[in-house]
């Protein structure tokens, strides 16, 4: 079904398998890629549509201000940026920032810029290489932006 969501659970546990301990990146693309890359397309689109719930979760203005205190600035694609971020850390961290932006403080070194803007891209990427099929060039295929 072109609506189906990835179980909660399931999303969360890659998300969480995605994540190096050092906070690297470039190191957590290559390990979403790996994640991704044993489902099939459907599942693959499962996972963007609960990446997109989490960010539309993750969307307030407690959170837009944390977002802003913490990356020196935030604009409308640095808040999205942040967004995708925030869900890159995982399940605990999420919903902790969700419940309580300022528990962001116990997480958060210094220094840390807290945007991802590539972590949303890599199931798209994954999907066209499983598929052959280029949403980005091809306006008749259908991927769950």
């Amino acid at each position: 079904m072109a609506d189906d969501v990835m179980a909660e659970d399931r999303f969360w546990f890659l998300i969480d398998q995605t994540k190096p301990g050092d906070n690297e990146p470039p190191r957590q693309l290559i390990a979403l890629a790996e994640v991704l890359r044993p489902l099939s397309a459907a599942e693959i689109e499962a996972f963007e549509r609960a990446f997109r719930t989490a960010q539309k979760q993750a969307y307030s203005w407690d959170l837009w201000g944390a977002a802003y205190v913490l990356n020196g600035g935030a604009s409308d694609d640095g808040f999205e940026y942040f967004q995708r971020w925030l869900v890159s850390r995982g399940r605990k961290v999420f919903e902790a920032a969700v419940a309580n932006p300022n528990s962001l403080a116990d997480v958060v070194a210094p220094g840390t810029l807290c945007k991802f803007e590539e972590f949303a891209y890599v199931p798209g990427k994954v999907w066209t290489e499983k598929t052959g099929l280029d949403p980005w060039k091809d306006p008749n295929v259908s991927y769950p932006y």
